[in-house]
């Protein structure tokens, strides 16, 4: 995905061919599909090699015949190569069927061609778009709250241990933000947003300028035999101190247990004066079933890779979570991403998608 990033941004910069060999590689990494193509495509309009881009149309049609394939995605190239009526009737496809991407039409920089053709704005009328610059939310909007992001945890140990624990380091930080996320006073950068943090050694304090938060929870594990050691630190990213540090050091099939230990201790040193409704919500867990929970971990590792593959490793996951507690609202939630993100990577249509996924979602509720 920093790949697909990335190729489009060289594509603004005019250098085109660097864009193309990003979104090669991302093509060679996360496959052949309407999302990869279509950047591929229009990275190699953009560089004005038109054969590339007809060679890359030609190559979604074929697809087409025996998966779906998005009209978005499609639309894209088209819109690159200057097509601009057949990228609009793309799009129009897209509305009409409900795929998943067009909830980005109306911000799309990659349809800044389109912006003022009367079809365009008539498209953004019926989606209930509007065109307007986007904007990030500054710190002071979050007034009487704190702002933190939770690192992937480091797996610690030697090379020849490979320990296969790093779902575990992934998994526990997501968990946290999630617990954490619970209480109103608390603003917790996403999961997606710390990612790139992970497998190295980082500096919290640069993480969390980086970040622009005012609290980084950083933290490693080492499994030894039966047990897992936890420690996790606190950091007051403007103050520059720790503010609470503690090692855990548990059985290795209670994972819950050690969340649960680390969001108290996190919420109690940042909010001393906890409420009876945000101890509540602090306190509740997904499962009681640590093999579930762990499941669901291994799960969210798998999601976190965003490639095809992996979110069907992270379905497996989530099933099996359920399968052993059936009452696992979180579990159901990763199902409801998966289908979710089917369709916004236009892998397989969103209206198919979206009866399983409104699925999963109601029994998560």
């Amino acid at each position: 995905m920093m790949l697909y990033g990335s190729s489009f941004l060289l594509s603004r910069l005019g250098r085109h061919e660097e864009a193309v060999d990003a979104a090669t590689k991302c093509v060679e990494l996360m496959g052949k599909a309407s999302h990869t193509l279509g950047r591929l495509g229009a990275a190699q309009a953009k560089s004005g090699n038109v054969a590339a881009a007809e060679a890359a149309l030609q190559e979604m049609d074929s697809i087409a015949e025996r998966r779906y394939i998005s009209p978005y995605h499609v639309a894209l190239i088209h819109c690159a190569l200057g097509r601009l009526e057949s990228a609009l009737d793309l799009l129009e496809r897209a509305r009409e069927i409900k795929d998943a991407k067009v909830l980005w039409m109306g911000v799309d920089p990659e349809l800044e061609p389109l912006h003022g053709h009367p079809r365009f704005n008539d498209l953004l009328r019926k989606l209930n778009h509007r065109l307007s610059a986007l904007s990030m939310l500054a710190a002071d909007s979050f007034e009487g709250q704190e702002l933190i992001a939770v690192l992937p945890f480091k797996i610690l140990g030697t090379p020849m241990e490979n320990t296969g624990d790093e779902y575990l380091g992934i998994g526990l930080a997501d968990a946290l933000i999630t617990r954490l996320s619970s209480v109103k006073r608390l603003v917790v950068r996403p999961t997606s947003s710390v990612l790139s943090y992970r497998g190295a050694t980082v500096d919290p304090l640069l993480a969390g300028r980086e970040l622009s938060v005012n609290f980084i929870v950083d933290g490693s594990l080492r499994r030894t035999d039966h047990r897992i050691r936890v420690t996790a630190q606190l950091v007051n990213v403007n103050e520059g101190v720790t503010r609470w540090a503690e090692q855990f050091d548990e059985d290795s099939t209670d994972v819950l247990q050690i969340e649960d230990s680390i969001s108290e201790r996190v919420a109690t040193a940042l909010l001393p004066q906890l409420t009876r409704d945000e101890q509540h919500q602090l306190s509740k867990r997904g499962t009681d079933n640590a093999e579930a929970f762990e499941s669901y971990l291994r799960g969210r590792y798998y999601w976190n890779s965003y490639t095809e593959s992996g979110l069907a490793k992270a379905l497996e996951c989530y099933n099996h979570a359920i399968k052993l507690d059936p009452e696992y609202a979180l579990a159901y939630t990763g199902i409801a991403d998966y289908y979710n993100w089917l369709g916004v990577f236009g892998i397989r249509p969103f209206a198919e998608c979206s009866v399983a996924e409104k699925d999963a979602t109601g029994k998560a509720v």
